[in-house]
C-alpha cells in the first residue's frame, strides 16, 4: 500500500507538472497567433485604403499619391514602401523614393516577372488581396508584399501594393509576449522556416495563422533547460516513502511525516491554483491588449477616412451611418445630428418623391447583385440635395469591408454642367449651319433662275439675228 501510494502520488505530481507545462505552451502559442493575425490585419488595411483611393479617384496624381501614402506611413512603421501599378501591372508610383531607388529607376512589369507574376495573376483573377513572401526584395532585405487589385465597373485599373519589413512586422506583433522560455518559429505555406529558432527535440505545438490569402504556421517549443522537472520533490517523496516502509517501528514519526506530506501536497496544490489563476489573469490582460490594439487600428482607420481628400461615409449592417468624413460635411453640410440612418438620408437628400423612388429602386437592384455573388456595387451617379438646398451631381462607389460598408463619392456637378454647356453650343452650331445651308439653297435657286433667263434671252437674240439675215438675203 505504501509503494502504491508513492507511485500514485509521483504520477499525480508528474501529471500536474506536465499539464501545467502543456497549458502554458498552448496558451502562449494561441496568444502569439492572435497577436499575429490582429497585427497583420491592421497593418494590411493601409493597402486596402490605397486601393480605395484609386478606385474612387482613378486620375490620382503622383503628388496626391505621395501625400496619401505619407499619411498612411505615419501610423504604420513596418511598411517599407507603398506602390501603385497601372493596368499593365507596371509600377508607376513609389513612396518613399529613398531606399527604393531601384524600383523608381527600373520599374517592373509585374506580370512579366517569373517570381512575382503568378501572385499578381492570382490577385487579379480572384479580385482580392494576395500575399507573397517572405522573399528577397530588389531594394534589399526580406519582405512581404501585399497586392490588392483595383477594379472600376469590372475593369481592371491596377494594383495597390504594400511592401512590409518582415522583422519589424513580426517583432511588433509579438512585442509584449514573454517568450524567454520558448523557442518560436514561423513557416510559410510551403513549410519553409522564414523566422525564428531551430526546432527542438521536445514537444512542439503548432497553430495555423491566416494571413490574407495565405496560411502560415507558428510553432512553439520549450527551450533547453526551461522549466526543469521536479527532481528534488520526487527524491524527497521517495526518500520519505522508503523511510516509512523501512521504519515500521517509528509509527509516530511515520504519522508526523504523513501529515507533513499532506501539508506539502496542500501547498503544492495551492501553488498550482495560484499559478492557474495567474495564467488566467495574464490571458485576460493579453485579450485586453489585443482589444486595445484592435481599437487603435480602428482609430487609425477612422483617421484615414476622416482625412481622405474625397467625401466618404461608413454604414453599419443595420443601415445606420457610423461616420461622415470632413470632406463630406464640407461639401454637403450634413452631420450625424442631421442624418443618422439610411431612411433619414433618403428623405433629406432626395426631397422629390418620384426621383427618390427611382434612386431607391436602383440602389435595391445593386444590393441584389451583391447578394447574388458580386463583390462590389457598380458605380452610380445621382443628384443629391445638400443642406443649403444646392443640388450636386455625385458618383457613388460602395466597397464591402466585412461588417461595414464604405461609400465614397465624387462630385461631378461641374463636369456635367460643362458637358451640358458643350451640348448646347453644339446644338447652336448645328442651327447656324442649317440656317446658312438654307440661305445658300435660296441663292442657288435665284442663280439658276437668272441663268435660265439669260440663256433664253441669248436664244431669242440668235433667232432675231437669223431672221434679219434671212430678210437681208431675200432683199439682195
Amino acid at each position: 500500500m505504501g509503494i502504491g501510494v508513492l507511485v500514485v502520488t509521483d504520477r499525480l505530481q508528474g501529471s500536474h507538472w506536465r499539464a501545467a507545462r502543456q497549458t502554458e505552451l498552448h496558451s502562449t502559442a494561441k496568444l502569439c497567433k492572435i497577436r499575429l493575425e490582429n497585427a497583420l490585419v491592421s497593418r494590411f488595411n493601409a493597402v486596402e485604403a490605397l486601393s480605395s483611393l484609386f478606385a474612387l479617384h482613378p486620375e490620382t496624381t503622383a503628388a496626391e499619391f505621395a501625400a496619401f501614402a505619407a499619411m498612411l506611413l505615419q501610423s504604420n512603421p513596418p511598411i517599407r514602401a507603398l506602390q501603385y501599378a497601372d493596368s499593365s501591372t507596371r509600377v508607376s508610383y513609389v513612396y518613399p523614393s529613398q531606399e527604393n531607388e531601384i524600383t523608381v529607376s527600373r520599374p517592373m512589369i509585374l506580370l512579366a516577372d517569373p517570381e512575382r507574376g503568378p501572385s499578381v495573376r492570382k490577385a487579379i483573377d480572384q479580385r482580392q488581396a494576395s500575399l507573397q513572401g517572405p522573399l528577397r526584395l530588389r531594394q534589399g532585405g526580406t519582405g512581404l508584399v501585399v497586392r490588392s487589385p483595383i477594379f472600376v465597373a469590372d475593369r481592371f485599373m491596377g494594383l495597390a501594393i504594400g511592401v512590409y519589413d518582415v522583422s519589424v512586422l513580426l517583432s511588433e506583433a509579438l512585442a509584449g509576449v514573454n517568450l524567454d522560455q520558448f523557442g518560436v518559429r514561423l513557416l510559410d505555406g510551403r513549410g519553409r522556416v522564414f523566422w525564428g529558432a531551430e526546432r527542438s527535440s521536445g514537444e512542439v505545438y503548432g497553430l495555423s495563422v491566416l494571413v490574407a490569402d495565405s496560411k502560415w504556421t507558428i510553432e512553439l517549443h520549450w527551450r533547453a533547460g526551461a522549466a526543469p522537472p521536479l527532481v528534488w520533490t520526487r527524491l524527497v517523496l521517495w526518500g520519505l516513502g522508503g523511510g516509512f516502509l523501512l521504519s515500521t517501528v517509528l509509527l509516530i514519526h511515520f504519522s508526523w511525516a504523513q501529515a507533513q506530506r499532506l501539508q506539502r501536497s496542500v501547498r503544492e496544490q495551492t501553488k498550482a491554483l495560484s499559478t492557474t489563476n495567474k495564467l488566467l489573469v495574464d490571458e485576460i490582460a493579453v485579450r485586453q491588449q489585443a482589444e486595445d490594439a484592435l481599437r487603435a487600428s480602428k482609430d487609425r482607420f477612422e483617421t484615414v477616412i476622416i482625412r481622405a481628400p474625397i467625401p466618404m461615409v461608413v454604414i453599419d449592417p443595420d443601415q445606420h451611418v457610423v461616420l461622415y468624413n470632413n470632406k463630406f460635411t464640407a461639401l454637403f453640410g450634413y452631420t450625424l445630428e442631421d442624418i443618422s440612418t439610411m431612411e433619414e438620408w433618403w428623405l433629406t437628400a432626395y426631397p422629390d418623391e418620384r426621383y427618390r423612388q427611382s434612386v431607391q429602386k436602383s440602389w435595391q437592384e445593386a444590393l441584389a447583385s451583391v447578394a447574388e455573388g458580386s463583390k462590389e456595387i457598380e458605380k452610380q451617379d445621382w443628384e443629391i440635395t445638400s443642406k443649403d438646398g444646392t443640388v450636386h451631381r455625385v458618383e457613388f462607389k460602395v466597397t464591402n469591408l466585412g461588417q461595414i460598408a464604405l461609400v465614397a463619392m465624387n462630385d461631378i456637378t461641374e463636369r456635367r454642367q460643362a458637358e451640358e454647356e458643350l451640348k448646347r453650343y453644339y446644338n447652336h452650331l448645328e442651327e447656324l449651319v442649317s440656317e446658312r445651308t438654307l440661305e445658300l439653297e435660296v441663292k442657288n435657286r435665284d442663280l439658276e433662275r437668272m441663268n435660265d433667263l439669260f440663256v433664253g434671252r441669248e436664244f431669242r437674240i440668235k433667232e432675231l439675228r437669223d431672221r434679219l439675215q434671212a430678210f437681208e438675203e431675200q432683199e439682195d
